[in-house]
């Protein structure tokens, strides 16, 4: 039975609606844990109320997988396989990995558990299936999450990108902007030569596979976006100490607030998909590069990175840098990867299209009806 647009709002309505009470539930353990006896600190609260927000992705993305798990581009039987892969190449590395820190680092982990081959292997047999069990649900858990940071993202974008651009082609017919008008250009970056009245969408013909190369995009701004943030926080004098400690804390914080970096970049992928433009003098401006451009111009000034690593560059402990850095960059790469896949296979196709037709109907209702489908 084919999903309709009516079906798509009355998600978009449970997952806001779920997700809004968890993250009330949230703040307010957060605000009762700020009394708890020893007071917790901040960055200890702030990782309360991220490990509810987790569970508020977790709650939404319920209803969210089931409603959209039928809209799989690839078969969800392929998807189970590559998750199941994944679980095995993971359970393998990492208990490799604790079998050489136990034979060459007994320091660390005290003596080994094994004596002889034979007892090496059932070590390894155990903890890898241990591990498999593990890492399997904790994908599925990270698979439900992302289906919970794209559908309220998505819930988001169908209701209100379309009024969005709508202001944005009405602000060319008025003589003086106001400051949401003037806030709007600003944010996509369009020039004031432009007549902002002839912003149109093309949609892009609908997705019929998932390429790996539109995945490594959408996840490298993600991972760019993550890498400087990192380093600007890490290295800001204002916020950290440079010490062990401190690195220690602002990594595990970035750590837990990762999944929120999926919700700033991959809504630039409807702008690019919808095909949102403004007729130019010599070619169109296309809003997905103009917003990712102001985005980066404004949040990413390479001369303050360096003035700030220039300031600390003596005062950092390294190895903790290097160590909390490794940490949150890995954890992000597996977050934006399962965030994209689920928005690219799940999500894009039946979004673009909502936009394209809400849009073209606040324009010009005859435009509301959409094409005849050919039999």
């Amino acid at each position: 039975m084919a999903i309709t647009l009516d079906d798509r709002r009355r998600t978009d309505r449970s997952i806001i609606r779920l997700f809004l009470i968890f993250v009330g539930v949230s703040v307010a353990v957060t605000g009762v844990s700020s009394f708890s006896t020893p007071p917790l600190t901040g960055w200890e609260l702030l990782s309360v109320f991220f490990a509810g927000l987790a569970l508020a992705f977790f709650v939404a993305g319920i209803p969210s997988f089931r409603r959209y798990r039928s809209t799989s581009i690839l078969s969800n039987r392929q998807v189970l396989v590559w998750v199941a892969k994944g679980t095995v190449i993971l359970s393998i590395v990492v208990t490799i990995f604790t079998i050489v820190i136990f034979e060459y680092a007994p320091e660390l982990t005290g003596p080994a558990p094994f004596t002889g081959v034979g007892q090496e292997v059932l070590f390894f047999l155990v903890v890898m299936i241990a591990l498999l069990f593990a890492f399997f649900l904790a994908l599925l858990g990270a698979g439900i999450i992302a289906f919970g940071i794209i559908g309220v993202m998505s819930a988001l974008e169908r209701e209100f990108v379309p009024r969005l651009l709508h202001e944005i082609a009405e602000s060319g017919k008025k003589e003086k902007l106001t400051a949401r008008d003037r806030a709007l250009r600003w944010l996509f970056n369009i020039p004031d030569v432009l007549k902002v009245d002839s912003l149109t969408v093309h949609p892009a013909p609908k997705r019929n596979s998932v390429h790996l190369r539109d995945v490594v995009s959408a996840m490298s701004w993600q991972l760019i976006f993550g890498a400087v943030l990192a380093m600007y926080v890490s290295l800001n004098p204002f916020v950290s100490g440079g010490n062990e400690g401190s690195l220690a804390n602002i990594f595990g914080l970035l750590t837990n607030g990762a999944l929120l970096i999926p919700v700033v970049i991959i809504p630039w992928l409807v702008y690019r998909s919808l095909g949102a433009s403004i007729g130019g003098p010599a070619k169109e401006f296309t809003l997905y590069n103009g917003l990712r451009s102001r985005l980066f111009q404004t949040f990413f000034a390479v001369g303050t990175l360096l003035l700030v690593a220039r300031i600390l560059v003596t005062s950092t402990n390294i190895e903790a840098f290097v160590a909390g850095f490794t940490s949150f960059m890995g954890s992000l790469l597996l977050i934006s990867l399962i965030c994209t896949f689920v928005f690219l296979n799940y999500f894009e196709n039946d979004l673009v299209e909502d936009i394209a037709v809400e849009f073209r109907a606040i324009r010009s209702p005859r435009d509301a009806i959409p094409p005849a489908v050919p039999p």
